[in-house]
């Protein structure tokens, strides 16, 4: 028994040693301990409390142990919950149709044609819009709008004119603004025509031409005559003068154009002309006593064989007369612009014009006599004599102008339109002397003049020109209008035939030296028809 338990103590030694030396050196053994270096005193900043002996160093806070929660024991997941029935969604209903509202449109006032006349639109009232179709392809989408194009002028024929024109017509009310004359104002060149152009050219006006018939009649002043013809019997019977009075004459005006950029621009060309103005004055006492005031004893005609002095035929005479003709040409081409300052507080509408001016006037005066006891023609003209004056007058200017419109009346509308032209005048004179038998004058050697007739000269002076015209226009059609009214015209630094006449008709260095500083008035009345086309 007691070697049995000998035994196991034994055995139980060994067992332990030998675990002991397997744990100190086996692989699992306990390595060295590491030995830590001793903290430096340098690297651990010293604080103090302000007193006198210094900082104390605190004790370091002991280590908190790690946390390591123990693991939650396993539960038993919730069980399995049946998912509730699918429901069946509704049926999906068809929207309602949407129902376009009826739109009040509210009623266009009339609007007025570019020569005044008047047109009202379509009938104004509830109107049903047309069902909204699906957006083609290409267009904006709602409130989205595409930029804007230019629509393309519509085209017309004789036909659709001819509709138009008998279209019914309403009047304007009165004190309304009515337009810019023979043309329609307002807008720019970048507007829609289409768009915003008033309805009435959408109606009346799509074509861009216009033209103006006008008849004229006017009248002109006398210029600073000279006396030629007395009677030698009486020294106090002063019988005729050049400046004689001649009748108003007749005339006709064209005026045609063509509008565009919206109707706002338009070229238009002028032409207007009077029937010459033509007279004849006579003086002749019995006895054969009608003499000149004239200086003519220094010319004579020598032709056929037959030499005349000019006392012969002029002192003494049978008869003397003097014949005017006036003959009147003016031609213009401007660039009209309406709508210039029409509406606000201004009532007139008012249309501006630039361009370029043509005038010619050509002044005739021929004085003639015959020897006395002679009648006109006797012997082929050969005692008769003639002084024969021509001036002829060339305007070349540039012009500007405008044309201001009152606020139309029951189709009435007054109007004023002056011009204002500045340029130079090409003057032309011929002076001749001759004998009815076409013998041409010449200075006698007595005179001692040297040079012949005719003479001939030309002078370039500045001149102005000045017209206002003042009427009145009635609108009777969408295409028509009438107008009536008053022109007046001067135009200063005219050379006239009166002027050019010297005391000594022989002076031939005075005769080249063109009088130019008289005016020429011309005034009367007009009355013309418009037509749109």
């Amino acid at each position: 028994m007691r070697s049995l338990h000998a035994r196991a103590m034994t055995f139980l030694v060994i067992v332990s040693t030998t675990s002991v030396a397997f744990a100190q050196f086996g692989l699992c053994g306990a390595p060295d301990l590491v030995r830590l270096p001793k903290p430096q005193k340098k690297l651990l900043p010293q604080y103090t409390y302000g007193n006198q002996y210094g900082y104390v160093n605190h004790q370091p806070m002991p280590v908190q142990p790690y946390y390591n929660p123990a693991p939650v024991g396993y539960q038993q997941p919730v069980a399995y919950q049946q998912p509730v029935a699918y429901q069946q969604p509704v049926a999906y209903q068809q929207p309602v149709a949407y129902q376009q509202p009826v739109v009040y449109q509210q009623p266009v006032p009339a609007y007025v044609m570019p020569n005044g006349v008047y047109a009202s639109p379509a009938k104004p009232g509830i109107v049903q819009p047309v069902p909204v179709t699906p957006r083609p392809k290409g267009s904006a989408p709602s409130g989205k709008p595409l930029p804007s194009r230019k629509a393309a002028p519509l085209r017309q024929n004789t036909v659709t004119k001819m509709l138009r024109e008998t279209a019914p017509i309403e009047p304007i009310p009165s004190g309304q603004n009515a337009g810019a004359g023979l043309f329609m104002g307002g807008g720019s060149c970048t507007d829609d025509c289409d768009s915003g152009c008033p309805p009435c050219i959408e109606q009346c006006y799509r074509s861009p031409w216009y033209a103006l018939a006008t008849g004229l009649i006017m009248g002109r002043n006398q210029a600073n005559g000279i006396w030629t013809t007395y009677n030698s019997a009486d020294l106090t019977d002063q019988m005729m003068k050049s400046n004689f009075d001649v009748e108003w004459r007749g005339g006709a005006e064209i005026r045609f154009g063509r509008r565009f950029c919206c109707d706002t621009w338009a070229w238009e060309f002028t032409y207007w002309t009077l029937d010459p103005f033509q007279g004849i004055a006579t003086a002749s006492v019995p006895g054969g006593t009608v003499s000149t005031t004239l200086e003519v004893a220094e010319v004579e005609f020598v032709g056929n064989g037959v030499t005349t002095n000019a006392a012969a035929i002029f002192d003494n005479s049978s008869e003397q007369r003097l014949w005017r003709y006036d003959e009147i040409h003016n031609f213009e081409l401007n660039l009209l612009r309406g709508g210039f300052c029409g509406g606000g507080s201004w009532p007139w509408d008012t249309q501006w014009s630039v361009g370029l001016r043509y005038f010619r006037f050509r002044d005739r005066l021929i004085y003639g006599g015959v020897m006395q006891n002679n009648t006109w023609g006797d012997g082929g003209g050969l005692y008769e004599a003639y002084l024969n004056e021509h001036v002829k007058n060339n305007v070349y200017a540039f012009q500007f102008g405008f044309e201001t419109r009152a606020p139309r009346w029951r189709n009435l509308q007054l109007y004023i339109s002056p011009k204002f032209a500045i340029g130079t005048n090409h003057i032309e004179n011929e002076y001749q002397l001759y004998r009815g038998d076409g013998a041409l004058g010449r200075p006698t050697v007595a005179s001692g003049v040297s040079g012949s007739f005719p003479v001939t000269s030309s002078k370039d002076v500045f001149s102005l020109i000045t017209q206002i015209d003042v009427g009145l226009e009635w609108n009777f059609g969408c295409n028509w209008s009438a107008r009536i009214g008053y022109r007046l015209m001067v135009a200063t630094g005219m050379g006239l035939a009166d002027n050019q006449i010297p005391f000594y008709i022989v002076d031939i260095p005075e005769i080249e030296d063109i009088d130019h500083n008289a005016e020429l008035i011309l005034h009367g009345g007009f009355a013309g028809v418009t037509y749109n086309f």
